[in-house]
């Protein structure tokens, strides 16, 4: 994930590293995993690769090609 400046001075100031979603959600692996309103499918990819069965979903056909092309999601627009 990208490092911006407020994530630096909190980690600075709080002496950790400050959790994505992806860190907080328990891994069941095969466990599926809907990602609505997916984007450009980051978090989809994220999901995959902790073990879950993810997929994504976006209103925008652009963003879903985005979303293959950049990480071999499985996404669908919808």
């Amino acid at each position: 994930l990208k490092t911006g400046p407020l994530r630096r001075l909190r980690a600075k100031v709080f002496g950790h590293r400050e959790r994505s979603l992806a860190d907080r959600i328990p891994v069941v692996p095969g466990g599926a995993l809907l990602d609505y309103g997916c984007g450009a499918g980051h978090f989809v990819a994220q999901m995959r690769d902790r073990g879950w069965n993810a997929f994504g979903m976006d209103f925008s056909p652009h963003a879903v090609v985005a979303a293959r092309n950049s990480y071999g999601v499985r996404a669908v627009c919808g």
